[in-house]
């Protein structure tokens, strides 16, 4: 179900609300509280125990999750937060943080369209997407930086003459 130390949790077919199996990725916060979780509970936890339980060793059930985010919507004073509010905003992060190309977010969510991408996400506020770098930033900087000789492209051979191009397209008869 989870293997911490490559830090990859297991969604089952049946557990998902896309009923597809597949695995995503834990952020290196979450697999250590996990871990810890887990090692409180080392003797009652099977691959087909609950992972999390209520107070009487109950399998969490929807009800009891939806209750214990009132109670954090509440305490917290975050207007409408839910535990699908979580699916946005870690969307929305992995998309803002560049963590993987789009397909790897449509994965990680367990998403078969695009059209979820779009839902789920959030743009950033113009002001923020203002500061960000230009894109042109990357090849002006690429464009003053010399490249080693070991990035040149490698010499190859022409399939239609006996001839091999240089690093600079030179010509070079081959003896």
């Amino acid at each position: 179900m989870y293997l911490l130390r490559e830090r990859r949790l297991h969604i089952r077919a049946a557990t998902s609300k896309s009923i597809h199996a597949r695995d995503c990725t834990l952020p290196v916060e979450t697999a250590k509280a996990l871990d810890s979780y887990l090692e409180d509970r080392l003797d009652e936890v099977t691959d087909e125990a609950p992972l999390f339980i209520d107070r009487h060793g109950e399998a969490l059930t929807g009800n009891a999750i939806r209750k214990l985010f009132e109670r954090l919507r509440i305490r917290s004073g975050i207007h409408g937060l839910c535990a699908h509010m979580l699916r946005h905003t870690w969307a929305t992060n992995f998309h803002r943080s560049r963590s993987g190309t789009r397909l790897d977010l449509m994965a990680e969510g367990g998403w078969t369209t695009g059209r979820m991408v779009e839902r789920y996400t959030k743009t950033r506020p113009f002001d923020e997407r203002r500061r960000a770098p230009s894109p042109f930033t990357a090849s002006r900087a690429a464009g003053k930086e010399k490249r080693p000789v070991e990035k040149w492209p490698s010499q190859q051979r022409s399939a239609l003459s006996e001839n091999r191009t240089g690093p600079r397209g030179n010509i070079h008869a081959v003896v």
